[in-house]
């Protein structure tokens, strides 16, 4: 019966903040995905640049991907599309967390929770989410 209880609980959390959540992701996705198209164009490019390489082709890839400036550029990409994704882990979970009270939450609230949840965890170095490991941030 404990299937049951979690989609009571799942029903429940999703008629508090359904659309509250669905507004997030939408404005989340459709605001960072342009600026994370064209800062990983233009990150792509200053690589390029500094590596002497005017565009890749398969003979000159792994020159290119092992030069440090590349090595730098990509660490640079992963961290901020990691810091994104947990930006928008916070943020869900502070809808959840205010829809297992039965309180709605706002958009920019959410926002602002999801902040606050990255920047807590960065400053206690607990980093999970940065190695792949999401899960382990949040414990049965």
């Amino acid at each position: 019966m404990k299937i049951r209880r979690e989609f009571e609980d799942t029903k429940q959390i999703l008629s508090v903040n359904n659309g509250n959540i669905f507004l997030f992701e939408l404005a989340f996705r459709l605001l960072t995905l342009p600026l994370l198209l064209q800062m990983t164009g233009a990150l792509v490019r200053l690589a390029l640049n500094a590596a002497g390489y005017s565009y890749v082709t398969v003979n000159n890839l792994g020159a290119f991907l092992l030069k440090p400036v590349t090595l730098a550029v990509v660490l640079l990409i992963a961290a901020v599309i990691l810091t994104g994704l947990m930006i928008e882990i916070g943020s869900l979970t502070t809808a959840f967390q205010s829809a297992a009270y039965s309180r709605k939450i706002n958009v920019f609230s959410m926002f602002l929770g999801g902040l606050g949840k990255t920047a807590y965890e960065i400053k206690r170095k607990k980093l999970e989410a940065f190695s792949g490991n999401c899960g382990s941030l949040y414990p049965d």
